[in-house]
């Protein structure tokens, strides 16, 4: 076989192969590298990217896609998976249904600091003794979150280690559910993962679902005793000026490492 015969069949080869990038060197990366039939490519010819949050918004409304190139994420995708553009969104939903419609599964919601005056509105709607959760906007893995009783404590997260001069990072306001869900006496959440071809409403059959999901239990029985005992313990650590984890270490909430959890597979 002579050198331009095996450069032909090397091209035919790779014209058969679902060529790849990927922007991030994690997990993401083995798996791809381990599928059959896929192969990584540094040039341009590729069809499928994993690109990052970055090149997203740096690079997807100029770049020129040639026809049957898809990347992993959606324009704008931040509109649902952000929990203020979430909240927002949900909210301009309500608003165009009827009456009739359901819509309770969100709790009491709002974004700091833009919505303060009407957070303190709805917060005196409450019982005292309420708990409410706080979350960073555009956090994961139960990171910057905390608990509290009273409007005040919200002036003392705004004082915490922060310059007089610097702005207050966005955070989601809840109302902390005291009755939540649970199996066998746990908290747990439920991962299902689903592949989106689409958003297009000509597009039919765009959402697949993964055959095996993945459940996650904590190891201790949800008690909103405790919980309550941990919100006034965080409260006067934050009021005797003494520095806290960025994330409570408790078993009774969704909040802080999971990793000492249960995982559970699941397969349809």
């Amino acid at each position: 076989m002579s050198t331009a015969d095996i450069v032909l069949d090397s091209n035919k080869q790779r014209k058969r192969r679902i060529l790849w990038k990927c922007a991030l060197g994690n997990t993401i990366q083995d798996v791809l590298n381990s599928r059959i039939g896929w192969a990584q490519t540094s040039t341009d010819d590729w069809q499928f990217y994993w690109v990052s949050r970055e090149w997203m918004n740096s690079t997807f409304d100029r770049y020129k896609f040639k026809e049957g190139q898809v990347v992993c994420h959606f324009r704008n995708d931040y509109e649902l998976c952000r929990k203020d553009s979430l909240i927002k969104n949900h909210k301009k939903y309500r608003k165009s249904c009827d009456s009739t419609t359901n819509l309770d599964y969100l709790p009491a919601s709002y974004v700091l600091p833009s919505e303060y005056h009407l957070f303190v509105e709805e917060f005196r709607k409450y019982p005292p003794d309420t708990i409410w959760i706080m979350k960073p906007v555009a956090g994961a893995q139960g990171k910057g979150i905390f608990l509290f009783k009273k409007l005040k404590d919200i002036t003392e997260w705004k004082k915490k280690d922060r310059p007089s001069n610097a702005e207050t990072s966005p955070y989601v306001v809840q109302s902390y559910i005291s009755r939540p869900y649970l199996i066998g006496g746990k908290k747990f959440d439920i991962r299902l993962y689903v592949l989106v071809t689409s958003t297009e409403e000509s597009f039919t059959n765009s959402i697949y679902q993964a055959s095996a999901h993945l459940i996650n239990f904590l190891t201790h029985n949800f008690c909103l005793r405790k919980t309550l005992l941990e919100c006034n313990r965080q409260r006067q650590l934050n009021r005797n000026g003494r520095r806290t984890k960025d994330t409570l270490s408790t078993g009774h909430l969704f909040t802080g490492n999971q990793s000492t959890g249960i995982k559970l597979f699941i397969n349809d």
